[in-house]
């Protein structure tokens, strides 16, 4: 959980520097997310769920930073590592920036049937003891926006991103996403 909360931060922060026009801190960022600092007990895993997104953001800073070849190192790395979940959306964006449309599309078609799967699948799950209601539903609104978004419905998406944050005003990638489309 902790790592997952690292990454999260160093990848926010590292957006937000690059939107405030620091290509350099938001690189530093990026960068530091694919690290594992001694103090997280924590050493790099042989596969991820969360590398697609790393390696995506990474070339995005790389982009930013004007290495084109590297940036397209990284998005090769997002597109070609072991992915589910939200992976399959950040393999879909990195194929975007690879100029791969016919690919990124099929991965967007997976993460589709991905988030409308989960959405129906996770019906009474989201009345167990491992969330309330509304932030199970907050993530489910969240992934079905981002799949939106994957299919250039970019209106739907923008009203589901909002919703799961209506939902659960704590959800930081989905007002992260609502911010930057």
């Amino acid at each position: 959980m902790v790592r997952m909360l690292f990454v999260d931060a160093h990848l926010l922060r590292g957006s937000k520097q690059l939107h405030n026009g620091d290509p350099s801190g938001a690189l530093s960022d990026f960068q530091a997310s694919d690290s594992y600092p001694p103090n997280l007990e924590q050493g790099r895993p042989v596969s991820s769920p969360r590398f697609a997104q790393v390696f995506y953001y990474n070339g995005v800073g790389y982009e930013a930073t004007g290495d084109l070849a590297k940036a397209k190192e990284l998005w090769r790395s997002a597109a070609e590592t072991e992915a589910v979940g939200v992976g399959l959306y950040y393999q879909g964006l990195a194929l975007s920036k690879l100029n791969e449309e016919r690919l990124a599309a099929a991965k967007f078609n997976q993460f589709w049937d991905y988030a409308n799967r989960r959405s129906q699948s996770d019906f009474f799950a989201k009345f167990s003891e491992i969330g309330s209601v509304e932030i199970q539903l907050a993530e489910d609104l969240y992934l079905r926006g981002l799949a939106f978004r994957g299919k250039g419905n970019e209106a739907r998406a923008r009203e589901l991103l909002a919703l799961a944050l209506e939902k659960n005003p704590n959800h930081y990638w989905a007002e992260h996403h609502l911010q930057n489309p």
